[in-house]
């Protein structure tokens, strides 16, 4: 077993910082990516995060060890997770964000399905309220407040972010991460699906502001605003 206090004395301080700053990011987000969107130049960039990750990932991983935690690596997808090898720390979602990522991976699939070899999955909006409106997740209004935290919720987690437009308007633009294949599994996608055919939708939202129309672009100002 690697004396990772060895390791970690041997490299030089500026690697030191930045291997504290990494756990620290580890363990905010959970997810790291290899490739992340850049605002400035519109395309996908390598995070160096992740390429130190890469450098250091035998001492990374006896570290983790230690408390019981590890890494799962997908490196054809460019996708590390940090996990709890006991089962411990498990962040609960709520329904709304639930149904969201079983959205969000069905759009996945269907894009990459679309254009063979692409790097990056970009999606409108709008395709995540039709399908929401297809699976019958809109008989109710969402709150637009609950739905705005559920996407901020999912951009901290490095699962979406947003590429174009304003707020959570239907023309506004993202990017799906990789993350999403980890997040909802082959398996878990038909769980989902399966207690979707069994329990009806009930968004259990409270509030004025609620999600526009499936094709109905003329939301109140205020909402726009909170977006």
């Amino acid at each position: 077993m690697m004396d990772w206090q060895r390791e970690f004395e041997a490299l030089p301080e500026r690697d030191k910082e930045q291997f504290s700053r990494l756990l620290s990011l580890l363990f905010d987000q959970t997810f790291l990516l290899r490739d992340v969107w850049d605002a400035q130049t519109g395309r996908l960039t390598s995070n160096r995060e992740y390429r130190f990750a890469e450098r250091v990932r035998p001492l990374l991983e006896a570290y983790l060890a230690v408390s019981g935690w590890a890494l799962q690596v997908d490196s054809l997808r460019g996708v590390m997770a940090l996990y709890n090898r006991y089962g411990r720390n498990r962040q609960t979602l709520d329904k709304l964000t639930t149904y969201i990522l079983f959205i969000l991976r069905l759009i996945y699939d269907e894009q990459l399905e679309q254009v063979s070899g692409r790097r990056e999955v970009l999606i409108w909006l709008r395709d995540v309220y039709e399908k929401l409106h297809a699976f019958g997740f809109t008989e109710k209004k969402i709150s637009m407040v609950r739905l705005q935290t559920t996407m901020m919720k999912l951009r901290r987690l490095s699962v979406i972010e947003r590429t174009d437009g304003e707020g959570l308007q239907p023309d506004s633009r993202w990017i799906v991460y990789p993350t999403i294949r980890i997040l909802v599994s082959d398996e878990r996608i038909n769980q989902i699906y399966e207690k979707i055919e069994q329990e009806p939708w009930d968004s259990e939202e409270e509030g004025e502001d609620e999600l526009p129309g499936v094709y109905d672009t003329n939301d109140s100002e205020e909402a726009r605003k909170r977006a």
